[in-house]
């Protein structure tokens, strides 16, 4: 949301739009960015396997939050997620699925021989909400990524105007913007929704593009 390079925030929309018409594609549902993020991985970073249900950000903001998601009382932030990869220069830093019931053997993004090498560009979306993932250490030099996050509440969704005031985080701009005037994705939420059929059709016609 800092990024104020019209250019750059074109780019995020159309993963974002894609992302968002395949999910739609999947599921039947609409969904909208939770959060999205340019990463540096430096040498040594690595990642152990974890599930994707809210940013860190809104850990601190309520330390019970597990608690509270556990017993019913919130619900979980994110629900499906994508990772871009920026370069491929690297050496390690595969995303990888420990072994679990759906995935026996587990899976890594590189080295697996049913699958072609990853290399620039390439992207993977999959329910990190459901499938704990990691990221192997990383090796030779630094890696670099786009995440994304997504949501089916549009009250925990991104806001789509860029932000200058960087004391301001996703957790707090949503405060914020509370109030469905000051931004573009509520001001539209009951005109988005007037027609599911009109929504339908506009997705699929993104992921033609």
């Amino acid at each position: 949301m800092n990024i104020l390079n019209e250019s750059i925030r074109k780019l995020f929309q159309k993963v974002e739009n894609h992302c968002i018409a395949e999910i739609y594609k999947a599921t039947d549902t609409v969904y909208y960015t939770e959060m999205s993020a340019i990463n540096e991985w430096p040498v040594g970073g690595v990642q152990t396997p974890h599930l994707d249900t809210y940013s860190d950000t809104e850990k601190d903001e309520d330390p019970e939050y597990d608690i509270k998601i556990e017993k019913g009382l919130r619900g979980s932030s994110r629900e499906w997620t994508c990772i871009v990869y920026l370069n491929d220069d690297h050496g390690g830093g595969e995303t990888y699925f420990p072994p679990t019931d759906y995935y026996p053997m587990g899976w890594q993004s590189a080295g697996n021989p049913m699958f072609k090498e990853r290399v620039t560009g390439d992207a993977l979306l999959f329910q990190g909400i459901y499938h704990q993932h990691g990221v192997f250490p990383v090796r030779r030099c630094s890696r670099h990524t786009l995440s994304f996050w997504f949501t089916n509440d549009i009250m925990k969704s991104a806001t789509q105007r860029p932000i200058e005031n960087l004391e301001h985080n996703e957790y707090s701009i949503k405060k914020e913007l509370i109030t469905p005037t000051y931004d573009v994705i509520r001001n539209n939420y009951h005109a988005t929704h007037r027609s599911k059929h009109e929504w339908r059709q506009h997705l699929l016609k993104i992921t033609k593009k």
